[in-house]
């Protein structure tokens, strides 16, 4: 099954939240993502 890539701005405006809402989601272990070339990415999984 495969699932979009997000990067932070495009997560927070599907889950209607700011960036810093994601960001600190992911440091608290909250939201699995990864990170790739410096950003990060979310896999959107419905």
């Amino acid at each position: 099954m495969g699932g979009e890539i997000l990067i932070i701005p495009q997560a927070a405006e599907y889950l209607q939240v700011c960036d810093k809402t994601i960001r600190r989601l992911i440091s608290d272990k909250k939201l699995s993502a990864s990170k790739i070339g410096g950003s990060w990415r979310i896999k959107k999984v419905i």
